[in-house]
């Protein structure tokens, strides 16, 4: 009598489901310690469970990690079918599909082979989902005996046309029920929502490159819509075209009216304003929007750039008219022009003095009468800083009045100038010009002790002197003005003072630079030596004597 687990296909896959054999004992032959141990071992263990019935679960149990209770996976309304079905089956799939192939064979030999895993794949309608109704019904394959259909791969291409066919007219009826949607949501009163001319339309349309759809939205709601959904496109191409667009077609009062809610569309178009130098409607779109610094800041910027220097005069005389009539009103934006209010005033007064200055300096150095305009090539100042100004006013008016525009002293304390700065403006330019006398005019003299001082310092002057070549004998008074000592020495051999520089080291009570400085004085004194541009022995041999008679009273002090 035959086994009946002959008949079972899974028998050879699937034997760690169905019950162990019985243990035979071993003969003497075969009888080992560890064979014993395990024979002993087998027959301790409880009876193994009763066999699975269904191929299937049997295979799902034996996957590792997968589901451990009895599921159908052609229960497409099951949720645990479907985990079964959208389990990854590949590495288990060939040695399945070889223990079903003679079940096929025996029990219906005329059957094409069945696949339950491209059954699962290959379902027309998705797990848990009901078919449509008005799809057309597929006819399954030839199926196995028993209660689950057969869904075979396509053979060939035929199949294959056929399954592409299908989904066309899965595909045509999705698209009509689109259709009938929209048509549905027309009648309830959305106008725009089958419209390819819509906003969201036209915007897709713009983001590829294709702005022809803006003029379709000619209507102010449908602009105001346009505007909503380029925003929200975050395309900063698509705004612009779509702020440009409402700028040409819109007038000025609603454009600030849609424009005012959106901040991102706003700055678009002032970005595009400015990009491209209207500077008209800049200004005006400022004032729209009450930033009166911005409108002072671009109409300075027009006022600068005109050549003319009269009508540069007048434009920066309206701005100041500008300013002084918002700041009569009592607004936070005009509290805040303070500041510009200064500035143009400033500059509306430098302007004034600038022309005039230039006028009559025009005049006279085409009449020659100055020497200094015909030693020094001059430049037209107008539109130049303050420092300039002052700078070619020392140079070429160093005797100017008080009263006169061209007066050093009136720019200082007019554009308030500091102290410092004057002073190295006015040395520079009178050391410049050799006005030697209007240099030794910028020392003061304390009030009781009546020693010398200047708020920039003596080496100023020392560097002045020696750029310049002025006097020697004055270069020298300079430099013994000096205070520290150290920076005395220093500036004193840089110039070849020597004198200067017996007297620091003595302040400074060094023996030893002192008798260093002898061989330095013969080497500057000495015209083949060293570049020397003096030949006086009698000059070296009395700043030797001078040195000394240095050391000798510092050895006689003990150099206290």
């Amino acid at each position: 009598m035959s086994n009946p687990d002959d008949d079972d296909p899974f028998a050879a896959f699937f034997g760690a489901a169905k019950a162990d054999p019985p243990v035979r004992p071993a003969t003497k032959e075969q009888s080992s310690p560890a064979l014993d141990l395990f024979v002993g071992m087998q027959q301790r263990q409880p009876p193994p469970a009763k066999p699975m019935a269904d191929p299937f679960q049997a295979a799902m149990s034996a996957v590792p990690g997968g589901p451990r209770r009895s599921v159908d996976p052609f229960d497409f309304n099951n949720k645990a079918a479907a985990s079964v079905a959208a389990f990854p089956l590949d590495p288990f799939r060939e040695p399945i599909r070889s223990a079903i192939a003679p079940a096929n064979s025996k029990s219906s030999p005329s059957a094409d082979a069945f696949d339950p895993f491209e059954a699962i794949s290959r379902s027309s309608s998705p797990i848990g989902v009901k078919p449509d109704p008005r799809s057309p019904v597929v006819e399954p394959a030839t199926s196995l005996p028993g209660t689950r259909p057969a869904f075979p791969a396509p053979a060939n291409d035929d199949e294959v046309s056929q399954l592409k066919a299908q989904v066309k007219v899965l595909q045509d009826q999705l698209r009509a029920e689109k259709q009938r949607s929209n048509a549905a949501a027309s009648l309830a009163g959305n106008p725009n929502a089958n419209d390819h001319s819509s906003a969201g339309s036209v915007v897709e349309r713009a983001i590829a490159g294709d702005y022809s759809g803006l003029r379709s939205c000619r209507s102010l709601f449908k602009k105001k819509q346009l505007l909503a959904a380029a925003i929200a496109s975050w395309n900063s191409d698509v705004i612009l075209e779509t702020v440009i667009f409402l700028q040409e077609t819109v007038k000025e009062h609603l454009l600030m009216k849609l424009l005012g809610k959106e901040p991102v569309a706003m700055n678009s178009l002032l970005s595009y304003l400015e990009r491209r130098r209207q500077s008209s409607a800049l200004i005006e779109l400022y004032k729209t929007l009450d930033r009166l610094e911005d409108v002072v800041v671009h109409m300075l910027n027009v006022a600068c750039a005109k050549k003319d220097a009269a009508a540069r005069l007048a434009a920066i005389g309206e701005i100041l008219t500008f300013i002084e009539t918002q700041q009569a009103e009592p607004s936070d934006a005009a509290k805040a022009l303070t500041f510009y209010r200064d500035h143009v005033a400033e500059l509306h007064r430098l302007l004034e003095r600038q022309i005039a200055i230039e006028g009559h300096d025009q005049a006279v150095a085409a009449a020659g009468t100055r020497p200094t305009f015909t030693r020094f090539p001059r430049l037209n100042q107008i539109g130049k800083s303050v420092i300039s100004l002052l700078e070619y006013c020392l140079l070429f008016h160093p005797d100017a009045a008080k009263g006169k525009l061209s007066n050093g002293k009136s720019i200082r304390d007019d554009f308030k100038v500091s102290a410092k700065m004057y002073t190295w403006i006015a040395l520079r330019s009178y050391a410049r010009a050799g006005n030697w006398n209007h240099v030794a005019k910028l020392v003061k003299k304390t009030t009781f002790t009546r020693k010398a001082k200047c708020v920039i310092g003596f080496r100023a002057f020392v560097e002045a002197f020696a750029e310049f070549d002025g006097p020697r004998e004055e270069m020298v008074k300079y430099a013994a003005k000096v205070q520290d000592p150290e920076e005395r020495y220093e500036l004193a051999m840089q110039y070849e003072l020597f004198d200067v520089a017996i007297q620091a080291l003595v302040a400074l009570k060094d023996r030893r630079r002192l008798e260093a400085l002898k061989p330095k004085i013969e080497a500057a004194f000495d015209p083949n030596k060293n570049g020397g541009t003096v030949d006086n022995v009698a000059e070296v041999e009395t700043l030797c004597l001078k040195v000394d008679q240095a050391i000798q009273q510092g050895d006689k002090s003990k150099w206290k």
